[in-house]
C-alpha cells in the first residue's frame, strides 16, 4: 500500500491491514495507487497518480504479505506500530542523493524547511533547527531520522534495515531477505514467479542540477554524521 489515505491512521493500522488481506482472499479490488493506464506506482511525488480499486489476483490459500510505505509518519509513531505487533523494515539512501530527490520534488514536506513556508506546510515548525539554509536543514532532517531508526533496529522497533544501494544491486536478495524476515521461513526455499526486473540506480550526479548538488554534498559531509558510517 504506497501512500494509501486510511493507512495514515497509525492506530488503525492493523485492523486495515487484516480488512486489505481479507479482500483480496475474497477476490475484491483494494485501493492503490496508479496511473492513468492502472499501472501501480512507485514514484508518488513526480508521477501523476490516481487512487483506484483494482482487482489483484491472488491464491486464498497461500501466505499474503501486505506493507505500507509512508516514511516520516510512521517514524514519528514507531511505538504505536511496534505495539500492534507490526514488523517494521527501514530502507535508508545516501543522503547526497536522499536530499537532492527531496529538491526534484513539488509537494513533499522536506522541501519545505524554512520558516516563512511552516505556514502552509507545518510538518517541520517544531524542528529543533541548528541550520539557516534549506540544505543545511534539510541534512538535519536526514540525520535526526537516521539516528531514530538506529535506536529503532536496536531495540526492536524495527526489524531490518536495508539500503536503496544494495536493493538496486541485488533486488533478488533483497526480496529474500525481506521475505526470511517477515514469515522466519528458510529464503532459500522461496520460488519467485516472475522474472525480477533489473532495478535502475537513480544515484547519479548528472541526474540532479549540478550547482545543487554540490552544495547538498558539502552540507551533507558537515552536517550528516552518520553518513559516513554507513557508506564510508
Amino acid at each position: 500500500m504506497n501512500e494509501i489515505p486510511a493507512f495514515y491512521e497509525v492506530k488503525d493500522l492493523s485492523l486495515n491491514f487484516n480488512r486489505v488481506i481479507n479482500r483480496l482472499r475474497a477476490g475484491h479490488l483494494i485501493p492503490m495507487n496508479v496511473n492513468e493506464k492502472d499501472e501501480l506506482l512507485t514514484d508518488t511525488q513526480r508521477q501523476k497518480n490516481i487512487i483506484k480499486n483494482i482487482f489483484i489476483e491472488t491464491d486464498p490459500e497461500k501466505l499474503i504479505l501486505l506493507g505500507s510505505k509512508i516514511n516520516i509518519p510512521y517514524l514519528n509513531q514507531l511505538d504505536l506500530i511496534h505495539s500492534q505487533g507490526i514488523k517494521a523494515i527501514a530502507i535508508i539512501r545516501d543522503p547526497i542523493y536522499a536530499i537532492a530527490s527531496w529538491n526534484q520534488h513539488q509537494n513533499i514536506n522536506e522541501q519545505y524547511v524554512m520558516p516563512e513556508e511552516f505556514m502552509q506546510w507545518p510538518r517541520y515548525s517544531t524542528f529543533p533547527f541548528e541550520e539557516k539554509t534549506l540544505f543545511g536543514r534539510q541534512c538535519e532532517i536526514w540525520e535526526h531520522y537516521i539516528n531514530v531508526i538506529q535506536a529503532a533496529q536496536r531495540d526492536g522497533r524495527i526489524g531490518a534495515v536495508l539500503k536503496y544501494e544494495d536493493i538496486i544491486a541485488a533486488p533478488e536478495s533483497s526480496i529474500r531477505f525481506v521475505f526470511e524476515y517477515l514469515t522466519s521461513f528458510d529464503a532459500s526455499k522461496l520460488v519467485i514467479k516472475y522474472p525480477v526486473p533489473v532495478l535502475e540506480n537513480f544515484n547519479i550526479m548528472q541526474r540532479f542540477d549540478q550547482s545543487q548538488i554540490i552544495s547538498i554534498t558539502r552540507n551533507v559531509m558537515r552536517v550528516c554524521k552518520t553518513r559516513r558510517e554507513i557508506w564510508g
